[in-house]
């Protein structure tokens, strides 16, 4: 009897554990999860912003939505249409290639001690920069129209090392 008890005890605790990591994790995912707004582009139309739900602030100039994960996405408005939009992430997102398409250098921003603080790595033909750290963690992505670039496409890896090991000259 005593066997059956602490059987079925030790049963119940592991499959009530069990499905609170499988909410964390399937929570974790869907907090992160962007993929709604890769049909986000310059140009499209406000009318055909159904896809993000609906905005907590809206303006003639601007409509401010609140993400799952609390990240905000700031959308300019201009003649009914997206004139550029900015995503600022709650939670940094971690560098992870397969999801990224080969991108390129764009700026570089020293700290106040002359340190490598960040820099702006863009996928130019999709018109979209993603402002990176120099721990790896994408901080902001934003959308402008695409725009030619004068360096040709590297991979996001490469350029975050380029960046960490490069110091700048005293003179």
């Amino acid at each position: 009897m005593f066997n059956k008890t602490v059987l079925r005890w030790t049963l119940t605790a592991s499959a009530v554990f069990l499905v609170a990591a499988m909410a964390l994790v399937s929570a974790r995912n869907k907090m992160h999860d962007y993929s709604a707004l890769d049909s986000l582009r310059v140009g499209l139309p406000v009318s055909e912003l159904g896809f993000l739900g609906n905005p907590v602030s809206v303006s003639k100039s601007e409509l401010v939505y609140l993400l799952p994960d609390q990240s905000s996405l700031v959308i300019a408005v201009e003649d009914g249409a997206v004139f550029s939009a900015m995503l600022e992430l709650k939670t940094p997102l971690k560098i992870q290639d397969p999801s990224l398409r080969n991108l390129t250098f764009v700026q570089m921003r020293m700290d106040d001690y002359q340190s490598p603080a960040w820099f702006y790595a863009a996928a130019a033909d999709e018109g979209r920069i993603f402002k990176v750290s120099d721990q790896g963690n994408i901080q902001t992505i934003t959308w402008v129209r695409p725009f030619a670039s004068p360096e040709p496409s590297r991979n996001l890896q490469a350029l975050l090392h380029d960046f960490t090991v490069q110091r700048p000259v005293q003179l």
